[in-house]
């Protein structure tokens, strides 16, 4: 069972999990002081309400920025050479598991084999998978601190309540 925090401002309302908005303090709250307390059981005051505000505005440009450097990442050279590796050891692997290999010699070839199958897992991962997750990743949070700062600049200006259970 989770904490969420409520936001609601007339018939406007809107909650979330209290997890996602302190990853992101934790993330890029790197001044303390400027985000509020969030605790359990806690209404937040209008100067609490204001501090959260003033924090996500730029956490969303961070947010896009970051978002843009990590896609930017997967599209590097590095992951290009990696799916170049992977796939190389792959063809490895099928080439010695194919041909019949003196019994004299099986043994070290039985770790040769142990050895690249390890490396063919660390090699194995899809960049294009991965810079998909990061793309849904940041796109979730994006739009959680889309959702919350107009209905947090309604609570501000004294139309509602942000309450922590």
């Amino acid at each position: 069972m989770g904490v969420d925090i409520y936001l609601k401002s007339g018939k406007t309302g809107f909650s979330c999990r209290l997890y996602w908005i302190s990853d992101l303090i934790d993330q890029y709250g790197q001044y303390p002081g400027r985000v509020p307390d969030l605790r359990l059981d806690k209404k937040l005051s209008l100067k609490e309400i204001k501090q959260l505000l003033d924090f996500l505005k730029p956490c969303l440009q961070k947010l896009q920025k970051d978002k843009k450097k990590q896609i930017a990442k997967y599209d590097s050279v590095y992951f290009k050479k990696i799916e170049g590796v992977n796939s190389s050891l792959k063809n490895l692997l099928k080439l010695i598991k194919s041909k019949t290999i003196d019994k004299s010699i099986a043994s070290k070839f039985q770790g040769l084999i142990k050895r690249l199958d390890n490396f063919t897992d660390n090699y194995s991962n899809n960049p294009d998978q991965e810079k998909a997750e990061i793309q849904e990743n940041f796109n979730e949070k994006i739009s959680l601190v889309q959702k919350i700062i107009p209905i947090l600049t309604k609570i501000a200006s004294g139309r509602g309540s942000v309450r922590i259970g």
